[in-house]
């Protein structure tokens, strides 16, 4: 219609559409790593007139894309292998940041680094677990630097801190017990285990003073008569 018609606006207007129709669509298939259907479309852009900025951009995405393809596919082949973030140079971790480096904008790369997150997290509630409150520690400490502030993040840590809270209360409570019951040494050593699993459980000063009123003055109140 454009040959027949140079001056037609219509004809001029229905070649913008197509060829920004065209370039949605590739980059749509850039955006899902669908390399063949992009090279089919952007032979068909090149066809057309005043698409030559279109073209060399799309065509450098599409090289990032053929890099970084088989960079994917290693690190999702590593985090399957369970090497989320180690060993260090050889991990999905790695290899998601190197396509970050390359294509910052690729949606899939957060959603890798994400899952390598939840790696780290696991272990850490793992530790959990076990007791290890100090490995969850450090295990949350890695996932942080991965991902800093992430949602994931933010609720393990919640989870963690109320398992820490429950754990050391009940420890205290075997203390008070003991205490109780005037085994003086036991209490003290409970009373330190609960201290290491939540130094900042509010019940521990108060117990300390009552252990320390123990030794001195065997556990009586100014006032009781013996």
């Amino acid at each position: 219609a454009l040959k027949q018609k140079p001056d037609s606006r219509r004809a001029v207007q229905g070649l913008f559409d197509v060829r920004a129709r065209l370039v949605a669509e590739i980059d749509q298939d850039i955006a899902v790593g669908d390399v063949d259907a992009a090279h089919d479309l952007l032979d068909a852009l090149r066809t057309l007139p005043n698409a030559e900025a279109e073209v060399a951009q799309l065509e450098t995405s599409l090289e990032t894309l053929e890099k970084v393809r088989p960079l994917l596919a290693k690190a999702a082949g590593l985090l399957q292998q369970g090497k989320a973030d180690q060993p260090e140079g050889g991990s999905a971790l790695d290899l998601y940041r190197d396509v970050q480096t390359l294509d910052p904008q690729k949606s899939v790369v957060e959603q890798g680094i994400l899952q390598v997150q939840r790696a780290v997290l696991d272990r850490a509630l793992a530790a959990v677990a076990q007791n290890d409150f100090a490995g969850a520690d450090r295990e949350l400490a890695r996932a942080q630097v991965i991902r800093p502030g992430s949602q994931q993040m933010r609720d393990v840590h919640e989870r963690v801190d109320d398992l820490r809270e429950q754990r050391a209360t009940g420890v205290l409570n075997q203390a008070r017990t003991a205490l109780d019951a005037g085994n003086l040494a036991l209490a003290t050593k409970l009373a330190a285990q609960a201290r290491a699993v939540d130094p900042g459980l509010g019940a521990l000063e108060p117990f300390a003073e009552q252990l320390i009123n123990a030794r001195l003055y065997a556990s009586y109140k100014p006032g009781q008569v013996f």
